[in-house]
């Protein structure tokens, strides 16, 4: 729902882990600072590749057209002279939407860049990575109600998730490691309830995004992808634009797996409720 805040830059693509790609040896900068996510006004030539992005149902919900010739000029042209990780990952940044042909929401001066990133708080090394490249990076981690994650889960996975006792075990290593993460980072962290988002999606973004800093505006209630509305990604069939409050409602489970369910998560999921911002 970030997507579209015009104070906010939102990558097409996840990515699971903190790039561990980034294989460059920084040169000694010489430039001091620089301004960060310039934008470069490219005319003319028509792309030569795009990139689709799906739901997790595989309906096409928008496309996005990427250009990596482009990327690689623009970012070669913003690294040259970078000393740090940090000078690398804003030239990055700088090529990535620049490159991006049909980015909506390219203008203006940009308070931060949102992304999506699986599992980070689960991987210590990856996530400690992330906060010392950004001194000033922050990390929302979302906490689901285990009947609803669990549900959701092995309709996405039945081959991982079916098996109860799994499931509980990788949905309490997740809840522990955003408390953690919290514990650790402070300020720097925040925990957000699925449920909250889902029901009381306005009161929540208010909040995220007074903490993010970007201030509150309508098109941050509503999913969308370079501006235009998306359906949710969801494990379950999605009729209809917006946020599906649904969502939030525990499914029916048979009485077998509702009880191994509470009797394996009931304890934390009190104290991650009692945790969240």
């Amino acid at each position: 729902m970030i997507d579209s805040e015009q104070r906010s830059h939102m990558p097409a693509s996840r990515s699971r882990k903190w790039p561990a790609a980034l294989r460059w040896t920084p040169r000694p900068s010489t430039a001091g600072s620089r301004a960060v996510y310039r934008t470069h006004v490219t005319a003319g030539a028509s792309p030569k590749s795009s990139m689709r992005a799906k739901s997790s149902c595989g309906r096409r919900h928008a496309v996005h057209i990427q250009t990596p010739e482009r990327q690689r000029e623009i970012f070669l042209e913003q690294a040259a002279g970078a000393g740090t990780v940090r000078e690398v990952l804003d030239a990055y940044m700088t090529s990535y939407f620049n490159a991006w042909r049909d980015n909506a929401n390219l203008a203006g001066d940009k308070a931060a860049v949102t992304a999506f990133s699986a599992r980070l708080a689960m991987n210590k090394p990856d996530l400690d990575a992330f906060l010392r490249d950004y001194a000033d990076g922050r990390l929302v981690t979302i906490v689901r109600e285990p009947r609803g994650w669990f549900e959701s889960s092995r309709r996405y996975q039945p081959e991982r998730y079916e098996d109860v006792a799994r499931a509980v075990k990788t949905w309490r290593r997740s809840t522990r490691s955003s408390l953690d993460a919290k514990k650790r980072h402070g300020g720097r962290v925040y925990v957000l309830s699925f449920e909250a988002l889902v029901r009381e999606t306005e009161e929540t973004m208010r909040r995220l995004a007074d903490w993010v800093g970007i201030g509150f505006s309508d098109e941050l209630v509503t999913p969308t992808f370079n501006g235009q509305p998306i359906r949710a990604d969801s494990s379950r069939e999605v009729a209809a634009y917006g946020v599906q409050q649904d969502r939030a409602e525990p499914p029916p489970l048979d009485e077998e797996t509702r009880r191994a369910l509470e009797a394996g998560t009931a304890e934390l999921y009190e104290r991650a409720l009692s945790r969240m911002d």
